[in-house]
């Protein structure tokens, strides 16, 4: 369930079981301090979280800065939810970065209509990997 935006504290326990490269909660609190960013917190109904997306809405123009599932959640939609979700929400283009390696991430990013438009070299640490940027955008507005 996606309820009320979730707090700092919880948004970074479930950074934390995503990523190894993890946001505390002050870095979630310092981004929910701008009105452009919204967090979502998908989480089960006893509260343990399921998926998070952070995200910056220009207009109708986002940027998602984490989109992740919880290791024991993951291949069953979730991100592919999340996505279809905010596609839904009549956004006219949606921007993402992510690992080169990342293969699963890279084919559902496919699967759901986004396009790679570049890379940043050497953009991420521990290890150095590119970057592979994405686009979204419905058909009429490309």
């Amino acid at each position: 369930m996606l309820g009320t935006a979730p707090s700092p504290e919880a948004l970074a326990a479930a950074d934390a079981a995503c990523f190894p490269d993890a946001w505390d909660a002050a870095h979630y609190r310092a981004l929910c301090g701008n009105r452009s960013v919204e967090t979502w917190l998908l989480q089960q109904p006893d509260g343990a979280a399921v998926a998070l997306l952070c995200l910056q809405r220009v207009g109708d123009e986002v940027e998602v800065y984490r989109i992740g599932v919880v290791p024991g959640q993951r291949r069953r939609g979730w991100a592919q939810w999340l996505l279809q979700c905010l596609q839904a929400q009549g956004c006219r283009r949606v921007w993402l970065e992510v690992r080169a390696g990342n293969a699963a991430a890279r084919r559902l990013y496919r699967q759901v209509g986004f396009v790679e438009t570049g890379r940043r070299r050497a953009y991420y640490r521990d290890p150095v990997e590119d970057a592979v940027r994405y686009r979204w955008a419905p058909a009429a507005t490309t």
